[in-house]
């Protein structure tokens, strides 16, 4: 039981690139396919499907978001050619308000 005769452990082992169901390479780790593998293919065909599905809501809602920022920030410029009518409170929120799209817009373009 030397050092040099150890398996490596199972992390580095699962981090090992392997070939996808459709001819794509996967990198990182591939638990999870170690885990699915003993179903069906019709089974791990509905969960690759699902997961598919899953990310294209995610990146149309990701859209959506960006859209409804970019409106906002369009409602604040129009509102900046009414602030002669703001209250203090309405003026104070207001900038918040812009300050906070410009954090997030920086943050988003790093």
């Amino acid at each position: 039981s030397s050092l040099g005769a150890r398996a490596p452990p199972p992390a580095a082992e699962a981090s090992t690139p392997i070939r996808g169901g459709r001819g794509q390479l996967i990198r990182g780790p591939t638990r999870a396919l170690k885990d699915i593998s003993h179903l069906d293919s019709e089974k791990n065909s509905r969960i690759i499907n699902q997961v598919e599905r899953n990310n294209a809501e995610m990146e149309r809602q990701q859209e959506e978001i960006v859209r409804l920022r970019e409106f906002v920030a369009h409602l604040l410029n129009r509102a900046d050619t009414y602030k002669s009518m703001y209250s203090a409170e309405d003026k104070a929120r207001h900038q918040e308000i812009q300050s906070a799209i410009m954090k997030d817009g920086d943050r988003k373009s790093t």
